[in-house]
């Protein structure tokens, strides 16, 4: 078999004659019942399609294919696909917009799309000169590096986090969309940097901030609005705590650094 399918589903007697019609064509099936087990498989098996369910209990549909599409480029980049109903499509639409990868497919019309899928991956292996009967491919096929979950939730998170600074949404939501609890993903952030979630999103944030005062002339006023602070005065008194210093006293301090006057820096910037 050189074509392979890695289904993730909680209900797979649901989908036994997509399953079914795969096997009589001699495509290596994966089954995976829940989301984690799924995300595990997607970074070892390589396989050419990655199909979930949105019956998947143990996770968001949706948090579970963002993961998927975290680590697919991990393993051989495969399509990934996310078969649900009419309101699940929508959902994922408006909001995971990013996710370019991802396509949406209703399960009858699931069978059409893995088989097609399969078929650009055989045609692109011929293309590339590698036999997946005989060559790398063939040898590499379950034998990817195991996948560090923690790692993939960490950067997974992180760069969702990144995307808005504005707003802290709280570590029980991106728990909840990252298929895990508050208590283990704060375990994975201070592992990975130190922090705890909240931590973190306040130590980027008010990074973000210090990089618009030394490289925009954004007001004070105006940096605190993007960002989303309450006022200036709670910017202020924030950016001192984690900074040591006002974000006037740091404007000032980067501009005089350069060899600017404090009187010339005054009429070029806004405060």
């Amino acid at each position: 078999m050189d074509k392979s399918v890695l289904v993730v589903s909680s209900n797979m007697d649901s989908l036994r004659l997509m399953l079914a019609a795969l096997r009589e064509r001699r495509v290596q099936v994966h089954l995976a019942e829940t989301g984690r087990d799924g995300v595990n498989k997607a970074g070892y098996l390589m396989p050419d399609v990655i199909v979930v369910d949105d019956t998947v209990r143990d996770m968001d549909p949706l948090a579970l294919c963002r993961l998927v599409c975290s680590v697919a480029h991990r393993s051989g980049d495969p399509a990934v696909c996310l078969i649900s109903s009419l309101d699940t499509r929508f959902r994922c639409g408006r909001e995971i917009p990013e996710m370019e990868r991802l396509e949406h497919i209703d399960k009858a019309k699931a069978l059409p799309f893995v088989l097609g899928k399969l078929n650009l991956a055989q045609e692109t292996r011929l293309r590339s000169g590698v036999d997946s009967q005989g060559g790398d491919a063939h040898l590499l096929r379950g034998q990817g590096a195991l996948y560090d979950d923690a790692e993939a939730t960490f950067q997974f998170v992180t760069k969702a986090i990144l995307r808005d600074l504005t707003k802290y949404k709280g570590v029980e939501f991106w728990a909840r969309m990252s298929g895990t609890n508050r208590s283990r993903l704060n375990d994975i952030f201070r592992s990975h940097s130190g922090l705890s979630v909240s931590e973190w999103y306040r130590h980027k944030r008010l990074e973000r901030a210090a990089e618009l005062l030394q490289r925009t002339r954004v007001s004070i006023q105006g940096i605190s609005d993007e960002l989303g602070f309450s006022s200036s005065a709670n910017f202020a008194s924030a950016f001192k705590k984690e900074m040591g210093v006002s974000p006037r006293e740091f404007r000032l301090g980067q501009v005089e650094a350069y060899g600017v006057a404090a009187a010339s820096f005054a009429q070029t910037y806004e405060f």
